[in-house]
């Protein structure tokens, strides 16, 4: 998942794996086990996920992404 994700279908494809890949973690984790620091490497994910909604909705606004 690495290099410039460019037009819209990649875009929604980035989001849809990250979408996924969290999925995959939340699945993965026994609650027995889970420490406060593994709920902030979470929420950290969520946020940096945001970050990168957020600037594909600007790019889709500015520059007519399609």
């Amino acid at each position: 998942m690495g290099g410039a994700v460019n037009d819209k279908n990649e875009q929604l494809n980035y989001l849809n794996q990250k979408i996924q890949m969290i999925g995959d973690l939340l699945d993965a984790i026994d609650p027995e086990d889970t420490t406060i620091e593994d709920i902030d490497r979470i929420l950290d994910m969520l946020d940096q996920l945001e970050g990168k909604c957020k600037v594909f909705r600007h790019s889709w606004e500015t520059k007519g992404v399609e």
